[in-house]
This record gives structure tokens, C-alpha cells and sequence, in this order.
């Protein structure tokens, strides 16, 4: 059955200011298409009007309950609109609003936020710079209805692994920000961990380990083979692929040699964080000349300890000081020198990094249970919204009639 059948007029906003109207520090809850992201609605994306404004633009207002789906840009993009009793969008999003009594507005929320229709609605689009759906189009959508209980059934199953999702999501949260506390913490003295006193010292990176010690240019081996790192490759600490290559055919920039526990410290778009403490499995690779590795000295330093340091000690601190305004940031091989890091004893050194470690498999483990979830809920979609697995049998449908 086409939606705009199970559906009120289904319509779009507008932007106030195109109005008269102006945005306010306070009022009615506005919302961009950026509010309707992936993972539900943000509203760290939302803006504010006045009460004014939002009784001039009726037309945009939804209420809880509605269903919000993205016609522009990034086409398809669903979110159920609860909890919030009113707010007003743009032009960029539609609203649909279910109004026949034979239908549970969170069964169709859900069979509009499967993959298929988002395919769907991205090979319908129209405009290449800017792709784009039409109401018509939304209205247009086919939807299959089960009879009234089972809607309720699914609807509610899938509404139980989004709020399982959600907790995760929040868990996960959390424990990176007290990750991130125990960082300030450790990192800088201010909290010492039982049975280790005395003062720390203070160490520029020159002092502790050797800049860049080992590079391409330097070895003459005529089938010389590895894996070349790039920038692109490293996301806030974790390697996402790397690329096959002899030598003398990887590109110009694959110069740095890499051996177990190097660090690699980005010198370009160093804010992305785009450094990788260099473990086992990945020795006698080689990164781009993007990275400057450090190869500490391990009789004095914890290479994990000062890899630590990277994203929430004072290293982090400093790089971000050193790149604070520009456009292209970047920082050079003496910058990388003259970082320097409070030390503590090797033995503190290599407790805080256990700690700050076991963190990390923490938050990797719950990161693992949700995106396991995602996928358990995905492939529930495609079971139940299609038909293939039924949650409540036909012939209960006929005893409950």
C-alpha cells in the first residue's frame, strides 16, 4: 500500500530565515537535516526560533511520533520523532505523520530505515551535485502491511535491539570519558598509583628516543618488499588497511622504516590523530613521510606510555598548541624533537600503560557487542519486515479476530 494511503499529508519545512524570522539562543526546538543522522536524532545539530515563528510555520512543525526522513543531500536517512513534544524543520526534511488506525507508526519507522529503501531512494534521485528526492516520491513508497499484532511484534522487537544499541552506545560513552579522566590524571602525576612515589622528570623526545632512524632511501636491497602506511590508512590510533609494494615501485612518500614498538607520530593533520604505536604485527613495514616515527630508547622509556601521551597527555597538549589556527596544520621533525612528556620510573611508566591498555580492551570488547548487535538487528530487518520469518502465526491472527 503507497504511504500517503496510511499516512497524513506527508510535507517538508522551510528555512525561517527565508521568512523574516531570525534564529534565537532559546525557544523552539528547530531541526536541520543534519539532526537526522544515521544513529538517530542529534540535536547538537538543532537550532532555536521564537514561538513566533514557529506559529507562522505551522507547515514544518512535527510532533512526537512523526517520522523524519532526509530528501536532500544524504537521501533517506530515517528517524521516529519521540520524547520531544514539538519542533519545526527545514525544507530538507519530510514528515510523515501515520494516521490510520490499522497501523503502527514504529513498524513503518522501521521498514523506511532499512538498507533496501535507502538503495532504493539513492537510485531514484535526481541532481548530481546535490541529490534529491521528491514528496511525491515519498509518498510513493510501497509499504506491506501484516496484520495489525504482528506489526505491534516487530515493531517491538526491533525497538528492543535499538534500545539495546542505545545503552551500548552510552556505555561506551562513558567509559571513554573516564578513559579520558584517568589520562588527565595519570599522565601528569596528579593521581599516583599505589606503591610508586618520588619525582618525575621531564624528557624532550630527542632525549628519549631517535627521530626517524630508519629510512627507505638508506637500503639498497634490489627486492625489498613490505606494506606501506599512509595517513589514510591510520584512524585515531588504529590501522585500517595498508598497500602491498617492492621497491622501487611504492609511491615517492613510503620512506619510513618501521620495527616493533615504533610510534608513529603524524606531522601532517596531526589534530586527526592519525598515530599508530607500531606492535608486532606490523614491524618492518613502511609509513609515509606524513609520520614521524619515534623509536624510543626502552631502557628508560615505556613506548606505550609515551604512545599514552599521543592522545590525552601533554604531547597532545603541546601538538595541538603547535597546530592551533592553520587551515593545513602540520609540524616538522624538530617539533617532534622538542615535545617533551613528564617521565615517571619505568616501572609507573609501565603500570599506567597496563591500565590505560586494559581500558582500551574494554571499550573495544563493548565496541565489538554493539556493532555485533547492529548487525543482528539487520539481520532481523530483513527477516521480519519481509515476511520470510513470522513472529506471530496466521492462525492467531484469525482466533484474536
Amino acid at each position: 500500500m503507497p504511504l500517503e494511503k496510511l499516512s497524513a499529508f506527508i510535507t517538508k519545512g522551510s528555512t525561517p530565515t527565508t521568512h523574516g524570522f531570525r534564529w534565537e539562543p532559546s525557544g523552539i526546538l528547530f531541526l536541520r537535516s543534519e539532526c537526522v543522522s544515521d544513529d538517530g536524532l542529534d540535536l547538537t545539530q538543532s537550532m532555536f526560533i521564537s514561538a513566533h515563528a514557529h506559529q507562522m510555520l505551522r507547515r514544518s512543525e512535527v510532533c512526537g511520533g512523526d517520522i523524519l526522513m532526509t530528501i536532500t543531500g544524504n537521501v533517506g536517512r530515517v528517524v521516529y520523532f519521540l520524547d520531544i513534544e514539538t519542533a519545526n524543520i527545514n525544507q530538507h526534511i519530510a514528515r510523515i505523520r501515520i494516521s490510520s488506525s490499522s497501523v503502527d507508526s514504529g513498524y513503518i519507522y522501521h521498514y523506511l530505515s532499512q538498507p533496501a529503501i535507502r538503495v532504493y531512494f539513492g537510485s531514484i534521485t535526481t541532481g548530481q551535485a546535490y541529490p534529491q528526492i521528491s514528496l511525491r516520491q515519498v509518498r510513493n513508497v510501497q509499504i506491506p502491511l501484516p496484520p495489525l499484532p504482528e506489526q505491534h511484534a516487530i515493531a517491538t522487537a526491533l525497538s528492543d535491539v535499538d534500545a539495546l544499541i542505545s545503552s551500548l552506545d552510552a556505555l561506551i560513552s562513558k567509559k571513554k570519558q573516564i578513559k579520558q579522566g584517568a589520562m588527565q590524571e595519570l599522565l601528569s602525576g596528579k593521581r599516583r598509583l599505589p606503591g610508586f612515589s618520588g619525582e618525575w622528570e621531564v624528557k624532550r623526545l630527542g632525549e628519549i628516543g631517535d627521530i626517524d632512524p630508519e629510512n627507505l632511501s638508506n637500503n639498497t636491497a634490489a627486492d625489498f618488499f613490505f606494506y606501506y602506511i599512509s595517513l589514510e590508512s591510520v584512524d585515531n590510533g588504529t590501522l585500517i588497511d595498508s598497500q602491498p609494494y617492492s621497491f622501487g615501485t611504492a609511491p615517492s612518500r613510503a620512506r619510513r622504516i618501521l620495527r616493533d614498538e615504533d610510534i608513529m607520530i603524524s606531522t601532517v593533520r596531526p589534530n586527526l590523530k592519525s598515530h599508530l604505536y607500531v606492535s608486532a604485527s606490523i614491524s618492518g613495514m613502511i609509513c609515509s613521510t606524513g609520520f614521524s616515527v619515534l623509536r624510543p630508547h626502552k631502557s628508560i622509556v615505556y613506548p606505550q606510555y609515551i604512545y599514552a601521551n599521543l592522545f590525552g597527555g601533554a604531547i597532545a597538549q603541546q601538538i595541538n598548541s603547535l597546530i592551533s589556527g592553520s587551515n593545513y596544520p602540520a609540524i616538522s621533525r624538530s617539533d617532534i624533537a622538542n615535545l617533551f612528556v613528564p617521565l615517571p620510573p619505568l616501572p609507573e611508566q609501565q603500570a599506567i600503560a597496563a591500565i590505560l591498555s586494559d581500558m582500551d580492551a574494554e571499550i573495544t570488547t563493548l565496541e565489538t557487542r554493539r556493532d555485533k548487535t547492529k548487525l543482528l538487528k539487520q539481520g532481523m530487518m530483513q527477516e521480519l519486515l519481509t515476511g520470510r520469518i513470522r513472529l506471530i502465526p496466521p492462525a492467531a491472527h484469525a482466533v484474536s479476530a
